[in-house]
């Protein structure tokens, strides 16, 4: 996976790149989690993933309209939590409702990254055998 390979306004070079890699590119500041911008990136084929940060995006409607949208055209989901973000941040569990296949953390060197990571578990204990785990297109 790339995250935002290319400048935020190049939608025609991630275009370009999601064609030639067999990757997940993710597009963060590409899109920002917003609907106009997703739109556009879908319709020249930038991306194949979008970064979920509601903190972008002007409201919480708008980014998970967002979500909907690259769920339709078939676009991975990755929410992500801000960094320097505190304990109760709800990326871990916007992550499992949103079955996202991926999450971005961040590497466990403080507190809050390795409170996400545990939440994570926990959520997986409760939810047992029943969990589903979805995986992106193209990942095998």
């Amino acid at each position: 996976m790339i995250d935002d390979p290319l400048q935020e306004d190049d939608f025609e070079g991630f275009a370009e790149i999601t064609k030639r890699l067999n990757l997940v590119v993710a597009g963060d500041d590409l899109f920002v989690t917003d609907p106009e911008r997703l739109n556009k990136g879908i319709l020249l084929g930038a991306a194949n993933a979008m970064i979920f940060k509601p903190n972008m995006v002007g409201t919480l409607t708008e980014a998970f309209d967002a979500a909907a949208l690259a769920r339709r055209h078939a676009y991975s989901i990755i929410p992500s939590c801000r960094a320097g973000g505190s304990v109760d941040d709800p990326i871990p569990d916007v992550t499992v409702a949103l079955n996202a296949p991926f999450v971005k953390l961040g590497a466990p060197r403080s507190g809050e990254r390795t409170t996400y990571q545990n939440r994570l578990l926990r959520i997986e204990e409760e939810l047992g055998p029943s969990a589903e785990f979805s995986t992106p297109k193209g990942i095998q």
